[in-house]
């Protein structure tokens, strides 16, 4: 958008409605707090469900999960579509890539969210176990992903 303030400058213009510039910092920097939040429980999280053995460990994981990524997952989604909504990037093709990433890793809490789920129940523990080769996998997938969504953001290459 042109900002009457500054013609020349190729940033963004927020609306005084929006609160400025500063309020604008604050939210992305909530924003980047629930992420930080939200992939520390995702990190975590396949490696807690590898080392949990008894029942009662595997309930705390799993509540420290349910509880860690909700709130960041909470904090990421609504914070980063209002910023998408004010900045006008969504038709931005790396925005577009970043939102499908993000599809992505909230598929991959669903699907955590259910492994948890399962373990947490009387299953046979074949089903439930996870592998260190596949807590290896699953932890450098999330961070191949988060690393491409900071380098779409910080460098917009498209």
């Amino acid at each position: 958008r042109w900002c009457p303030s500054a013609p020349f400058s190729t940033t963004v213009c927020w609306p005084r409605a929006c609160g400025g510039p500063q309020a604008l910092d604050f939210i992305k920097a909530l924003h980047v707090t629930g992420v930080i939040v939200w992939m520390s429980a995702m990190l975590a999280a396949p490696a807690q469900l590898h080392l949990s053995t008894g029942d009662a460990a595997k309930r705390g994981a799993r509540l420290f999960f349910r509880l860690v990524s909700g709130i960041g997952i909470t904090l990421t989604w609504v914070l980063g579509l209002w910023l998408v909504s004010v900045s006008g990037y969504i038709s931005e093709p790396w925005m577009l890539a970043k939102l499908v990433i993000v599809l992505v890793l909230s598929g991959a809490q669903g699907a955590f969210a259910a492994r948890f789920r399962r373990a947490c129940q009387d299953l046979p523990a074949d089903r439930t176990a996870l592998s260190a080769r596949s807590v290896t996998g699953l932890i450098l997938g999330q961070t191949a992903l988060v690393a491409a969504i900071a380098l779409l953001v910080l460098t917009k290459p498209f």
